[in-house]
């Protein structure tokens, strides 16, 4: 293969998008030397929504947040009478209950849709975003020129490496791609078992890191033991190994390592597997916190909310990271003793970018305090979620169907046909906890850990002259690593890139279109 001008590091949202976004300048700047591009990933079968978003690993999920808050062109494209139609088709053929029940309650709203605002609380399912990232991308890719040449590479990115021509790309096997995948179904040009490929430009996007599941190897390779919940297929995966115990026990007992949002996606599937089908179904959950996400509901007196402490004049004098925690704090504060709701308040940060114009009074110095340490503490003050996954949550406790468990894992071992969970609770006594099937949602590996467990973002880290954040690798405005030119971070492991508090989908569609607008002026 020749050198390649540009290399996106997975097929997911960020690349899918990046691609379609630099297809579209290229076209309209009409280049018209030849310009070769290459997508990596290890499963072509899940481009273009990636693990999180395409269909066949997200047939039980939802988007975490309403879709006002999705990406401005991705809810008009959704009210669009073909695309809201083939919506209702694939849930109608779904086989998830979660979905039946979603589109007996939202199927009359969704048909009537014809204007952003009608669907703005609407919780899509989360497959509908791949749906619009192959309408975008199937267009910019029939309308490309002869001398723009793509070439979607199977392969899991092992390393990369700076030579003189631009980056070295290692890679082993991936996985081989069906026959109704979106690179078959298009006519598209794949290739596979590419040991090397050089490239002059670098774009990583790639999915969130799997948890840090340091258990044995026989745990770890155990069928019942799910390592990561959206790469292994998602609830599906875990329906799927309920169902195979079924007949064979009068009760699955499941174990969740997390309480979070991986956790609460599954539990309305769950709820109908008991419910309607009806399964004997354990579910326990074992976390530092043993609290759950908020759901994100508005008081009905919403409209009304005005702030108290992010006035004009106030956000003016917010110049540092710790004020702004503290004056957020007590906008909620007050806010509750004013009979609103927390999600009120935050749902007014986010329609006036109270944030955006806070970061922008702060110093270099004091952006970088804020992504490493003050970012995490109002993520975690500001998380919110789809409220049915919350319903779901309650009524199972209250019906006592999940157990939770405040406590530490501290190892994990199979023995017989059981799993063997050993906690420590704070008081430091512990409890043996027996289960058939593991599920570790206990959240992402950090970027500190990644790059001594993983050689790819090892490699990075030693481009980068080792120069990296807490919450990710330092990147210049536009996600170019400091240390080396070419090579840009869009997403989870890059510092700040997502420093407004934006919805995931809606951060790493700006970043994708920021940073292959500047990388187009320069093929």
């Amino acid at each position: 293969m020749n050198i390649l001008d540009l290399v996106f590091f997975g097929g997911g949202l960020g690349s899918s998008r990046g691609l379609a976004n630099l297809l579209f300048q290229l076209r309209k700047k009409k280049i018209k030397k030849k310009i070769s591009i290459g997508i990596v990933d290890e499963d072509l079968n899940n481009i273009p929504g990636g693990t999180a978003y395409s269909e066949d690993l997200s047939t039980h999920g939802f988007f975490n947040n309403p879709c006002r808050l999705s990406p401005e062109e991705f809810i008009s494209w959704s009210i669009k009478k073909k695309n809201k139609e083939k919506l209702i088709n694939s849930l109608n053929n779904s086989k998830s209950m979660s979905f039946k029940k979603w589109i007996i309650k939202n199927k009359k709203i969704i048909k009537k849709a014809n204007s952003i605002k009608s669907i703005s609380e609407i919780y899509f399912p989360r497959f509908y975003l791949s749906y619009w990232l192959e309408d975008i991308l199937s267009k910019e890719i029939s309308l490309k020129k002869n001398n723009i040449k793509i070439f979607f590479i199977s392969g899991k990115i092992a390393s990369i490496k700076k030579i003189k021509k631009g980056f070295k790309i290692l890679t082993f096997n991936g996985k081989k791609i069906r026959k109704n995948s979106f690179i078959k179904s298009k006519n598209l040009s794949f290739l596979k078992d590419q040991k090397e490929i050089i490239g002059k430009k670098i774009l990583v996007s790639l999915g969130l890191p799997a948890p840090n599941n340091s258990y044995s190897e026989k745990v770890l390779k155990d069928k019942n033991f799910i390592q990561d919940l959206y790469s292994y297929g998602g609830t599906k995966k875990l329906v799927n190994l309920i169902n195979s115990k079924k007949n064979k026990k009068n009760k699955v007992i499941l174990h969740f390592l997390g309480s979070k949002a991986g956790f609460l996606e599954c539990l309305p599937e769950l709820s109908c597997l008991i419910d309607n089908k009806k399964l004997k179904i354990e579910i326990i959950s074992t976390s530092r916190n043993a609290t759950v996400l908020q759901p994100a509901i508005k008081s009905k007196n919403y409209e009304n909310y005005k702030f108290k402490i992010f006035t004009p004049l106030n956000i003016s004098k917010i110049k540092r990271p710790s004020k702004l925690f503290l004056c957020l704090k007590k906008e909620f504060y007050l806010a509750k003793k004013d009979n609103f709701f927390k999600y009120d308040v935050w749902t007014k940060v986010l329609q006036k970018k109270i944030l955006n114009k806070v970061i922008n009074n702060f110093s270099t110095r004091d952006k970088i305090i804020y992504n490493e340490k003050y970012f995490k503490k109002i993520r975690q003050l500001t998380r919110f979620t789809f409220p049915e996954t919350v319903f779901s949550y309650d009524y199972l406790k209250k019906k006592n169907y999940i157990k939770m468990n405040k406590a530490k894992v501290l190892d994990i071992n199979k023995v017989n046909s059981k799993f063997v969970v050993t906690t420590s609770n704070l008081s430091k006594k512990n409890k043996k906890i027996f289960s058939d099937i593991v599920i570790s949602v206990k959240g992402p590996q950090t970027l500190r850990e990644l790059v001594k467990s993983n050689s790819l973002y090892n490699s990075l880290y030693k481009i980068n002259d080792k120069l990296v954040y807490d919450d990710g690798f330092a990147t210049s405005s536009d996600f170019e690593l400091k240390n080396c030119k070419n090579i840009f971070l869009i997403g989870f492991v890059s510092s700040g890139y997502n420093a407004k508090r934006e919805t995931i989908v809606k951060a790493i569609n700006n970043n994708a279109i920021k940073v292959t607008n500047r990388i187009y002026k320069s093929l």
